[in-house]
């Protein structure tokens, strides 16, 4: 067995390729001596820059490469003899193929004896040494079992001692040769063992604590590059976007305008239906009166002409007569297409795509369910509160003043270039309150549909010429002067949710129920959907503001992500601002347009973000 072991040392240090660890194919020697695969050294070679020269991978040393290239390096005849040589010895037979004991054929062989037995001697052996470990002859043979750590390497002899000077295992021999100096403290391989055990212990305690933080580092870091990857992949897409043109990224966005088509299309449908349905009736209605009219006048009897006439000359029934239906709505037939708007910026846009950060914050004191929000000229904060009151706060948070405490439902409030506060009241019809800088009411007036009916606001906006844009709860927008006199509304498909206006002369709407955003002109004419940001899983915009030819939207579908995201004043997507709010709010956009003030209404907070 110590001549096995020889055998594998060499094997293991002198015939294994340095590159692939196995053992060597075809050698190539190096001027080192080093051998290499002949595949293996051209293949690194190949990965090299400078083709005139080849590195050793063993010593780093230079050599320069024949004209005939890696294959002009000689041959290893030394590996090569060695080969061969190790070829032979492991054809030859085992040792230990017979019993020590008795000289006839070995069956099993004793690992720590490293000695053959026969059957019969195997028993007796047995008897006296149960803890030893005993293999077959196949075993043996078939290179599956191994001496390391049983056999010494030097005298191939069992090893009985450990040395804690030189820290290694001796056999017999190694003492009485005196291999290990008789001065060392020698113990026996179990006492060895059991102290050593003790120390692996606490060292694999130490490990797996550290291994521990170094996977929470590990975590830490593949989230890094999670984000890397992710704004890559977004950047990258985008770039291709771009070169190609800005085309419109129909296979993201048709599921979803084909969905909001067929949405209408049923609705309408359905109008269409009920209505065919009414005037059906009302034709049923009438086939029986000119039934019964006609079996009355085809009558020769005077008794059952007068008699029936009553009948006849019912009020209801010559009313249906007279009555003219209404004509068919045209417009309901009438599906029109826009063009998409491009949801990827120029070029331009994503070189310099911008960060925000959360710089600021403050909790919005004695106020509950925060909801609107804009910035007075002094650049103090206003919030209107769902439950109660508006509150006028500092930067650091102070509350300085506050009005309209007894009401509540103040859904908006905007400010005007008078430095004015317009508050939206969504209760009772009580429509648009107008109030000084410092809170003292002014005015109240009232906003009226398209029927001429008053109706409780949804929400309220300045634009830069004074001009009130407001929102009501059943379908319409109304666009007054700055002392809120009426200058023209114009009905919406839906409920508006919260409004804006571009520096371009356009209203940004979001909507109640409706997962999309759309930019439109003050007659409600061109509208046009404004595409969901593309990491946006689940869309349904919330609270718009505008500024610096910029259109920021809070996405109020919660961890898809929510947040606050930005585009340009055509509607072209310039990126996420922050995922920092929980539920966002009222926005508002400073005057230099370096900070963005947002209502968090689930943390009930004040958040300023500032650009980097």
């Amino acid at each position: 067995m110590a001549e096995a072991a020889v055998l594998q040392k060499i094997k293991k240090n002198l015939l294994s390729c340095y590159i692939c660890s196995a053992e060597l194919k075809d050698p190539i020697c190096l001027p080192c001596l080093h051998a290499f695969c002949f595949e293996c050294l051209e293949t690194w070679h190949h990965d090299s820059q400078d083709k005139t020269q080849v590195i050793c991978p063993a010593c780093k040393k230079s050599a320069p490469v024949p004209k005939e290239g890696i294959r002009g390096f000689p041959g290893h005849f030394l590996v090569q003899n060695l080969q061969e040589t190790m070829d032979k010895k492991s054809a030859e037979p085992m040792q230990n193929s017979t019993c020590h004991v008795c000289g006839k054929e070995a069956e099993v062989h004793c690992v720590e004896c490293n000695k053959g037995l026969c059957q019969a001697c195997h028993t007796y052996h047995n008897a006296f040494t149960k803890d030893h470990h005993i293999v077959s002859i196949e075993e043996l043979q078939s290179g599956q079992v191994t001496t390391e750590g049983r056999v010494c390497e030097v005298h191939g002899e069992q090893v009985r001692y450990y040395c804690e000077a030189e820290d290694k295992q001796v056999c017999m021999d190694c003492i009485s040769l005196k291999t290990c100096p008789i001065e060392h403290e020698r113990v026996t391989i179990k006492e060895a063992a059991m102290k050593q055990a003790d120390l692996i212990d606490g060292l694999k305690k130490k490990c797996a604590d550290n291994k521990d933080k170094f996977q929470d580092a590990i975590r830490d870091t593949n989230l890094v590059l999670d984000t890397l990857n992710d704004t890559m992949k977004q950047t990258k897409t985008e770039l291709i976007s771009c070169k190609e043109q800005y085309k419109c990224q129909v296979d993201q966005v048709f599921d979803r305008e084909i969905g909001m088509i067929e949405k209408i299309y049923k609705n309408r449908v359905k109008d269409i239906e009920n209505k065919i349905k009414e005037l059906e009736s009302e034709v049923g209605k009438m086939t029986e009166v000119e039934k019964l009219a006609s079996n009355v006048s085809a009558s020769t009897s005077d008794f059952i002409i007068t008699y029936k006439y009553s009948t006849l000359s019912n009020k209801k029934l010559n009313e249906l007569c007279l009555t003219a239906p209404v004509a068919p709505n045209e417009s309901l037939g009438h599906l029109t297409f826009t063009s998409l708007p491009m949801i990827v910026p120029p070029v331009g846009y994503l070189l310099e795509m911008e960060r925000w950060k959360l710089t600021d914050h403050f909790t919005i004191k004695e106020m509950e369910e925060p909801v609107g929000l804009d910035l007075n000229h002094d650049g103090d904060i206003v919030v209107t509160s769902f439950v109660k009151g508006v509150k006028v706060f500092s930067r650091d948070g102070q509350v300085k003043y506050s009005f309209m405490d007894d009401c509540t439902i103040l859904i908006d409030v905007a400010v005007s270039g008078g430095n004015r506060y317009i508050v939206a009241n969504g209760r009772d019809h009580k429509g648009l309150q107008f109030h000084t800088s410092d809170g003292t009411y002014l005015s109240r007036v009232s906003v009226y549909d398209t029927s001429g009916v008053t109706y409780n606001l949804s929400s309220v906006a300045i634009d830069a010429n004074d001009q009130i844009i407001a929102g009501l709860v059943n379908n319409t927008i109304s666009i007054h002067n700055a002392d809120g006199s009426l200058m023209s509304k114009f009905a919406t498909q839906t409920k508006p949710f919260r409004l804006a206006a571009t520096s371009e002369g356009e209203i940004v709407c979001s909507y109640t129920q409706e997962p999309y955003l759309e930019l439109m002109t003050y007659t409600g004419s061109n509208a046009r959907t404004v595409q969901p940001p593309p990491e946006v899983k689940k869309w349904m915009p919330g609270h718009v503001c505008c500024g610096h030819g910029e259109i920021f939207v809070a996405n109020r579908s919660k961890g898809d992500p929510s947040g606050i995201f930005r585009y340009t004043s055509e509607g072209n997507y310039l990126g996420c601002v922050t995922t920092q709010v929980n539920t966002p709010g009222g926005l508002a956009l400073s005057q230099d347009g370096m900070e963005l003030f947002v209502v968090d209404i689930t943390d009930c907070q004040v958040k300023i973000f500032h650009r980097a």
